[in-house]
Parts: structure tokens; sequence; C-alpha cells
């Protein structure tokens, strides 16, 4: 059988890998003060921002087993790629996410042991961000052993609903996506901001 499923988990995990390079290489450079700033208009600094971004991706490396284990206990139906789709597309419609970074094909990282926080200047972030890639870690671990079969019947347990594994990852891949373009490079454009380097 033609790994599809899997093929379209794998893919989608990369996708989620890539977006968290994007993201540490965009702020490797921010400086303390920058990490502190609040945008006008907004409530949270920059940093709390960030801090949300991992904090969410954080719990996968207790949703991922967790879901992966509870999928075990139900008698769900095998997907295929027109369940993808529809999921897909409900996740998109929930965070009404905006289009991935274009800068993602440029970064060549494809699994989570291999992000790079060489670039990174602040041990605030780098604290922060080696949580994330630890987390990550432990989520790939269970997603990339399992089976055709598995990819397929298994579903992603979250606070927002019960689904397939692939958007599962994309309601990840959603979150980030939603307050990197809202709420973190907005900074990049404010002279105010800017001046705190």
């Amino acid at each position: 059988m033609e790994k599809i499923s899997k093929n379209i988990l794998t893919s989608l995990w990369e996708e989620k890998i890539k977006l968290a390079q994007y993201v540490i290489n965009t702020t490797a450079e921010f400086t303390i003060p920058q990490l502190g700033y609040t945008i006008p208009g907004d409530n949270w600094t920059v940093y709390s921002h960030l801090h949300h971004i991992v904090w969410i991706d954080r719990m996968m490396r207790f949703s991922v087993p967790f879901s992966i284990l509870a999928s075990s206990l139900f008698p769900f139906k095998s997907l295929g790629e027109p369940d993808y789709a529809l999921e897909l597309e409900k996740v998109s419609r929930l965070y009404q996410t905006p289009s991935i970074p274009p800068g993602l094909g440029e970064i060549y990282v494809f699994k989570a042991s291999t992000l790079n926080l060489t670039g990174v200047k602040t041990q605030k972030l780098i604290q922060l961000y080696s949580k994330w890639k630890a987390s990550l870690q432990i989520a790939e671990n269970y997603l990339l052993k399992l089976s055709e079969e598995d990819c397929r019947k298994k579903r992603f347990f979250s606070a927002v609903g019960v689904y397939s594994l692939p958007a599962g990852i994309e309601l990840h891949v959603a979150h980030t996506t939603h307050y990197l373009h809202n709420n973190i490079l907005p900074a990049l454009s404010n002279s105010e901001f800017l001046e705190k380097k």
C-alpha cells in the first residue's frame, strides 16, 4: 500500500519544524528591550507572544502520545486524502490562517533535533527555544514511528476538537502562523521597536 497518509503526516510535520526555525531566525537578534516592547494597541509584549507560541507547541509533548494511546480505545474509521482535505480546510477556517511565510522554502531543517539556535543572542530566548526544541523532539519521536495504518486511524485530541493526525499538526502550524503574522512580524516595521535594538 502506498504510504499516502504517512507522507502527508511527514510533510506537515516538516512544515511545522521549518516554521519553528523561521520564528527562531526572525527573532534571533531581538534584544531584551525589544522583547519587553508592547506594540501600540496590543496588550502583550513581544516576548509574551513568543512564549505563547512556544507554550502551545510544548503541549504536543503530552498531547501527541496521549492522542496516539487514546485513539486505540475508540473504533475510528480509516481516513484518506479526501478526509484530510476537509479537515485541513476546517482548521484553516478556525484560525483564518494567514499564508505561510515566503522564506520557508529556503529553510533546510526537517527534524526537531536539527533546529538551529546558534544565532540566538539573548539567554532568555535561548532558554525558551531550547525547551521548544526538546518538546518538539518528543512529539516527533512518536509521530515518525507510526505506520501507514496508524496514520489513517489514529486521531489528535485537542481543546477544539478531535482531528486526524495531519489536521492536528496543522492546528499547531496555524496557531504559530497566526501569532507570527499578527503579533511578531508587525514589530519589525515599528520604528520605536527598531530603536530598541
